[in-house]
């Protein structure tokens, strides 16, 4: 093969994302020497049912043993355009399970929810800002997937300044990393007790197959 070119998966209802670069090596099938190029995807169905991924197809340019009939340095090396498709792909797409009691759908392989504060909560004064991070980091899943983490009612004795989400996603060749950061600077207008409410996140474990919740307890 002098040059190729694969198309890209097509499936509607679905999410594509590729990962990383292609990787290359050699292996042998049958005693055949083979020259691999191998490209990963991850697919995030946005709907359940049967969904069918297109056949790729690739375009190569073939060396063929042929040579011109006539000396031409332009011609020195003939090929010939080969087309070869690969089978298309129907997947069966489980339906959200009834044992998920969670308003906000969603799956990942794995899932951590944190929090940091920018200095001592039992130290709060009237008047001075204390900004509470909250970090929601999920492995298999799209950015898009992860809910809002700061749904805390605040109040004029206690007043709560947002910055935008901080949203970032990471193609890696096992995966895709999907992280939310909010900070949210809270200033005391008076002195007193204030309760920020637990923050639960569920959230359906795809390696053990369960619904599991992700918490981070009053405060």
């Amino acid at each position: 093969i002098s040059q190729a070119r694969l198309n890209e998966p097509e499936l509607a209802d679905a999410v594509i994302e590729r990962l990383g670069e292609d990787s290359s090596y050699n292996t042998q099938v049958n005693g055949v020497n083979y020259s691999v190029t191998e490209r990963r995807y991850a697919i995030f169905p946005q709907k359940s049912g049967q969904l069918t991924i297109k056949p790729l197809v690739l375009t190569a340019e073939v060396v063929t043993n042929n040579r011109p009939s006539y000396n031409s340095f332009f011609n020195s090396q003939m090929t010939k355009t080969k087309q070869v498709q690969s089978k298309a792909i129907t997947l069966d797409v489980k339906p959200v399970p009834a044992s998920f009691t969670g308003k906000h759908w969603l799956s990942a392989e794995q899932l951590v929810l944190k929090q940091e504060w920018s200095g001592d909560i039992q130290q709060m004064k009237v008047g001075e800002p204390l900004t509470r991070t909250l970090t929601l980091l999920a492995k298999g899943t799209t950015v898009g997937q992860l809910p809002e983490l700061n749904t805390a009612v605040t109040s004029d004795q206690l007043k709560a300044y947002p910055d935008q989400p901080a949203l970032k996603e990471q193609k890696k060749v096992d995966g895709l990393l999907a992280l939310r950061e909010e900070k949210i600077a809270l200033i005391p207008s008076k002195a007193g007790n204030y309760t920020l409410p637990a923050i639960e996140i569920p959230w359906f474990n795809t390696k053990s197959q369960k619904m599991e919740i992700a918490k981070i307890p009053e405060t």
